[in-house]
């Protein structure tokens, strides 16, 4: 067994000879003890002497109190460390152990057993936190890289081309999530606009929504028709994807040579168009099951004039599932009352107000899911 190498920082003599006294009733024989009286000496004790666990006096020469075992916190952050107090102390022992200490032992109430089983427990119990903070550190680097790889698969979030603007923004509620939107030029004048949700906000989500982008990727053509894609996209997660996540989508292809609107919903809930002409918004929708969730291909694919000044608001239910303080839902008819009003804005301009209305009606509280807005305007070729 390898010895343990204790540094007791006690000033007082006899403190120090029945420190001594304990360690060997106890017949703790497995140490190395070394003193030092004051905390400078104590603190240089510990950086140069290879010491696995501290004895720290809250009340030396040099240094007195809570000051005394910050002090020596700092300058030896990767030792644990056991207070010694009177017992008029209690609270600032209390008070050093939510701070970091391992324990605190009370002069005079103290016997051998208990000192060797809190310098045991202490070193078990800081060694465990360093492994739990180097395994949360770990996941914190791979939380980033998972977080810029999804980054990398979105596209910008701002799109132009001659009749049509995409502005975009998502949200998510960790580092990664299962929001995604895509654009996909597909020829002078066709342009597809994807939003999606898969369930759940978490790493298995940002790979279903990387595996997605692929199949989405391949089957997005210009002669394809909007069903026929999410057949194909549902055949590949049903192949690929064993863990009972699922994917809601909605795309959508603007033709600004005819004017035209092109949409297929798959368990998507319904999305807006505002219309310029008459300042109203139509909620529009189609039939539809969710990806990946059974093999079965029934879509529904339909279409409506688009005028310039149009504008489609594409969204998941982050945006109207978000609560208030008082437990009130932001909702459908919220938001469709937030583009009615201000559906005149240009694409920019209308995101923005939206978003900052969700933020305002929100007021703080932390949101429960991703939350994905897309503003889609037509312009004419």
């Amino acid at each position: 067994m390898e010895k343990i190498r204790i540094l007791l920082v006690e000033d007082n003599p006899d403190d120090v000879d029945i420190m001594r006294e304990m360690f060997m009733m106890a017949n703790f024989q497995h140490i190395i003890l070394t003193f030092a009286n004051d905390l400078l000496s104590g603190i240089e004790k510990a950086n140069s002497d290879d010491i696995d666990i501290v004895l720290l006096d809250l009340s030396l020469p040099d240094s007195e109190g809570m000051d005394t075992f910050l002090s020596m916190r700092e300058q030896v952050p990767d030792i644990p460390i056991i207070l010694l107090t009177g017992s008029h102390n209690l609270a600032l022992g209390t008070r050093a152990v939510q701070q970091g200490a391992q324990d605190y032992l009370v002069k005079g109430q103290e016997n051998a057993n208990s000192i060797v089983r809190s310098i045991q427990y202490g070193i078990e119990r800081f060694n465990l936190y360093r492994e739990l903070d180097m395994v949360n550190k770990n996941m914190s680097r791979e939380l980033e890289i998972a977080e810029k790889i999804q980054e990398s698969i979105y596209p910008d979030k701002i799109f132009n081309r001659p009749g049509i603007a995409v502005v975009a923004d998502i949200k998510q509620k960790g580092n990664v999530g299962g929001d995604y939107f895509d654009i996909f030029p597909l020829s002078e004048y066709k342009t597809a606009i994807l939003i999606a949700d898969v369930s759940g906000h978490d790493i298995a989500s940002a790979f279903v929504v990387a595996m997605a982008k692929i199949s989405f990727s391949a089957h997005i053509t210009p002669d394809s028709s909007l069903e026929e894609i999410f057949q194909k996209v549902n055949r590949d997660i049903m192949a690929a994807i064993k863990s009972g996540l699922f994917m809601t989508a909605f795309l959508v292809v603007v033709d600004t040579e005819k004017g035209t609107l092109r949409y297929c919903a798959a368990g998507h809930g319904h999305q807006l168009l505002y219309r310029k002409n008459n300042q109203q918004v139509e909620c529009i929708s189609t039939q539809g099951f969710m990806l990946g969730a059974i093999d079965e291909d029934l879509f529904e694919e339909k279409n409506c004039k688009l005028a310039p000044g149009d504008k489609l608001i594409l969204f998941t239910d982050g945006i109207t599932e978000s609560f208030n303080h008082t437990g009130e839902m932001f909702g459908n008819e919220r938001l469709e009352e937030v583009v009615r009003e201000h559906g005149m804005l240009n694409a920019a301009d209308l995101h923005i107000t939206i978003m900052t209305s969700h933020k305002d009606f929100c007021n703080g509280i932390k949101p429960e899911d991703d939350r994905s807005l897309l503003v889609i305007e037509y312009k004419a070729k």
